[in-house]
This record gives structure tokens, C-alpha cells and sequence, in this order.
């Protein structure tokens, strides 16, 4: 009985913890930049995990590793992109690529402050899937195990990518 209760709760959280009002809203026009400092934009016909992070959020770098092995499990499906997204607190966005520098995932950062009202983030980290056409599919916590089936991340990317 005890495995089920883990398992009902973990579901329960994150029931209570979904942000309904936004999916399939169209992601926000916000100037991003790449490791480059090359503009960056969202392709119509992929799949986007995006990792809404800020440099003085130390559990946000700490989670790089994990992150990291998810851009992993999907580096080889041409179809979904697995990106980390800097919002900065000032105009100084390149610094972020400091904190990215060692990992394989595709670091972008924000350019400008506002971004954080246009994207509706209160806090960090954030996760969201971008689905086709530049749809907000999913916006909240990154629910990875097994026994996580309300919002599980992999099953979110994939119901994305199966869509017409």
C-alpha cells in the first residue's frame, strides 16, 4: 500500500502544481541569443524542451548535469530540441554562457529584464515544451520519473511531436 500512496502523491503534486492558463499559447516574441551571441529563433516544425533558468539560482546550475542527460536522450531525434533559456536580472546576458560552457545542450539567454514579464515567469527554474507552430504545450516543473504520470515531461514531448 505504500508504493501507492508514493505514487498517488507524486501524481497529486503535481496535479496541484500544473499551470493550466497557459498552454498553447504562442511562446512570446523576446530577443534571444545563442553562445555566439547569433540571434536565435524557434523552428516551426520542432519540439522544444526549454529550461527557463537565472544565474542567481544556484539549484538551476546544479541541475545542469541532470539536464544534461536528458539532452541526451534526445540528441539523436532531429524532431525535438533540448535547450537551457538565461533570463538576466541586467543587460549583461552573455555572462550566462559562463555557467553552460561544459555541457552539450544548446544554451541561449534572453537579451533584456523584461523577459521575464513576457514569459510570465515568477520563478526559476521552469520548464516548458514548445510544441509546433510555437505553442506553449507544457509550463512547469520538469516531472521526469516513471511514476509521475500527470505532466510527465517525456510523455508531453512526445505527444508534441506526434502532431500533425
Amino acid at each position: 500500500i505504500i508504493p501507492l500512496l508514493y505514487i498517488l502523491m507524486a501524481n497529486w503534486l503535481n496535479f496541484i502544481r500544473a499551470k493550466p492558463s497557459l498552454p498553447y499559447n504562442e511562446f512570446p516574441k523576446i530577443l534571444i541569443k545563442d553562445s555566439n551571441e547569433g540571434v536565435f529563433e524557434f523552428d516551426n516544425d520542432k519540439v522544444y524542451l526549454v529550461n527557463i533558468w537565472s544565474t542567481s539560482c544556484a539549484p538551476c546550475i546544479k541541475k545542469f548535469p541532470d539536464y544534461e542527460k536528458l539532452f541526451l536522450q534526445y540528441k539523436d531525434d532531429p524532431s525535438i530540441e533540448v535547450v537551457t533559456l538565461n533570463l538576466p536580472f541586467s543587460n549583461d546576458y552573455m555572462s550566462s554562457m559562463q555557467y553552460t560552457k561544459s555541457y552539450d545542450f544548446t544554451a541561449l539567454s534572453a537579451t533584456k529584464k523584461s523577459s521575464w514579464k513576457n514569459l510570465s515567469v515568477k520563478a526559476v527554474p521552469l520548464y516548458i515544451v514548445l510544441g509546433k507552430e510555437n505553442k506553449i504545450a507544457y509550463h512547469g516543473q520538469l516531472n521526469l520519473k516513471w511514476y509521475e504520470f500527470y505532466n510527465n515531461i517525456h510523455k508531453v514531448i512526445e505527444h508534441e511531436k506526434n502532431k500533425n
